[in-house]
């Protein structure tokens, strides 16, 4: 006696034969299945048109006039790929096996039919359908949390902000992990919520759209935002994730939130950060040179309840500017071996397009960067640095893959330098930080910083390099006159940088050094050393 439950499974047979048409349909009967019939592959198309998705599993015959059942095949593979298929044939050849399956088939069943092999094969067919149709069915759901999502990270485009922020936001999913979400109290004031779920599942997606609804609802009624943070970090811990069998360590189930809420104040000049889990955002000044908050990033919302929220209230300075990024984009930059201030160059250049650029293809991770202006009067950004990094004297001996990276990162962040003018630059950067590294770093706590900074209005490039000793004195007239074999080596690589860079300032006798480039010269400067 057939199974009840099979009652609810319909299956499409193809076969031109009549004959063979009611013996499978007998069979199909006596196994408890619901049976649609047709007697060609052109038949079973306009039908699977009609009625695709309350159809169970395809079972055709292979050979047949006109259409074959593997063209049947191909052409469902396009239509419908959820729906699984059962190949019956005469033949029995491993091409022609091998010919179905790769067509898209479940199973292949030889031809006289018999019941134990046509309840197994069509067992195997059903499952792989529901299988599928899940499948398909979650990826949907997910697609539409995304979809969803960005809609929510670009309602600033909608609304009147107090001050003009840029989004730079490419998710690697269909749901991303990153969002952010904007609230204007007034004309002055601004709160910026940047947030990281991991994970890139439907859950990440739901747990993302849940609290963005939820900061938003308690933010419209004035609650504090480190409350609102609490607030969601016990419901992660005591209602969200299942219990951990140990207090002391993050359970691998866990499905936290990284955060970083940023309030601007325009009027009082201050901004007010809070920050769990959440890479530290940078303040850059009007010159360009970037300086971290000095805040504690602490743990991401969900693995320990209370889990205390850093928060910090700093002034800002005339021409500053905000940028925050998620860890997306500095994966992505270790990923290519490249500073993540070049990245994050190269991504202001878009200007917050929202099509992704070909060159984040291989990203693994969501990418979404936010540049805030802090200052209404100075809101572009023209100071933008491409390189801000620190070394200490027991880096002299790795100086040749410090040059790779600088030029890894130089080349990616301005794709079309000329090469003559990258070698300068490239040339002029490494004498500088060796002559910091081998005379002005005289501890081994001491710090030789090198800032690369780009005027984007002049096209201009700036290098600072700058260490903690007290410099020499060095008169640039006076050593251009000696010759060649008169020069101290230190002495010729500082003639060298003088010669190569368009502009060159000296402060702390040389331990400040400034160099100027421009990106559109058309012709390397002579040098006057052999």
């Amino acid at each position: 006696m057939p199974s009840p439950k099979r009652r609810n499974f319909r299956v499409l047979a193809v076969d031109d034969n009549a004959t063979s048409r009611r013996m499978i349909a007998g069979q199909l009967s006596r196994l408890g299945f619901e049976v649609t019939l047709a007697g060609s592959a052109e038949e079973a198309k306009d039908i699977l048109i009609r009625e695709s998705s309350a159809l169970h599993c395809l079972v055709t015959d292979c050979y047949m006039p006109g259409q074959s059942g593997l063209d049947l095949l191909g052409w469902l593979k396009d239509y419908d790929f959820t729906l699984a298929s059962v190949v019956v044939s005469g033949e029995s050849e491993e091409d022609l096996v091998g010919r179905t399956l790769r067509g898209g088939a479940s199973d292949f069943v030889k031809k006289p039919v018999s019941l134990a092999d046509l309840e197994a094969a069509l067992s195997k067919g059903i499952h792989s359908t529901q299988r599928r149709r899940r499948a398909a069915a979650t990826q949907m759901s997910v697609r539409d949390a995304g979809i969803l999502q960005r809609r929510m990270n670009n309602l600033h485009g909608t609304v009147a902000l107090p001050t003009p922020v840029t989004l730079c936001y490419h998710p690697k999913f269909e749901a991303g992990g990153d969002s952010v979400a904007f609230f204007p109290f007034d004309s002055d004031r601004l709160l910026v919520l940047a947030s990281d779920v991991s994970g890139h599942d439907l859950r990440s997606a739901l747990l993302s759209a849940y609290f963005q609804g939820m900061v938003r609802g308690m933010v419209e009624q004035n609650v504090p935002i480190g409350d609102v943070l609490n607030h969601f970090n016990s419901f992660l811990v005591n209602d969200w994730t299942e219990p951990s069998s140990t207090a002391v360590s993050c359970p691998a189930h866990v499905t936290s939130l990284s955060v970083c809420s940023v309030l601007v104040d325009l009027k009082f000049g201050t901004v007010s950060l809070s920050s769990s889990g959440f890479p530290l955002p940078a303040r850059i000044g009007r010159d360009g040179v970037p300086w971290t908050f000095q805040l504690e990033s602490g743990y991401p919302l969900g693995w320990f309840d209370p889990n205390p929220v850093s928060s910090l209230q700093v002034e800002t300075r005339c021409g500053d500017h905000l940028v925050v990024w998620t860890d997306g984009l500095e994966d992505f930059a270790n990923q290519l071996e490249i500073s993540p201030w070049s990245l994050a160059y190269r991504l202001l250049e878009t200007g917050g397009s929202a099509q992704t650029p070909e060159w984040l293809a291989d990203s693994e991770d969501d990418v979404l960067l936010l540049h805030i202006p802090l200052d209404r009067t100075d809101s572009v950004l023209n100071q933008m640095p491409v390189l801000d990094e620190t070394y200490q004297k027991t880096q002299l001996p790795q100086i040749d893959d410090l040059q790779i990276r600088w030029r890894s990162s130089l080349q990616f962040a301005f794709p079309k330098i000329k090469k003559y003018i990258l070698f300068d630059i490239l040339l002029c950067i490494r004498e500088t930080v060796i002559n910091g590294l081998l005379h002005g770093c005289r501890t081994a706590s001491d710090i030789c910083r090198l800032t690369v900074v780009m005027d984007r209005e002049k096209q201009c490039l700036r290098i600072d390099v700058a260490d903690p000793g007290p410099g020499h004195q060095f008169n640039v007239s006076q050593h251009a006159a000696l010759a060649s074999e008169e020069l101290v080596d230190e002495h010729r690589g500082l003639l060298l940088i003088h010669r190569m860079a368009d502009k060159a300032e000296l402060e702390r006798n040389g331990a400040s050094v400034r160099l100027f480039f421009n990106l559109q010269k058309e012709s390397s400067p002579q040098l006057l050393l052999s």
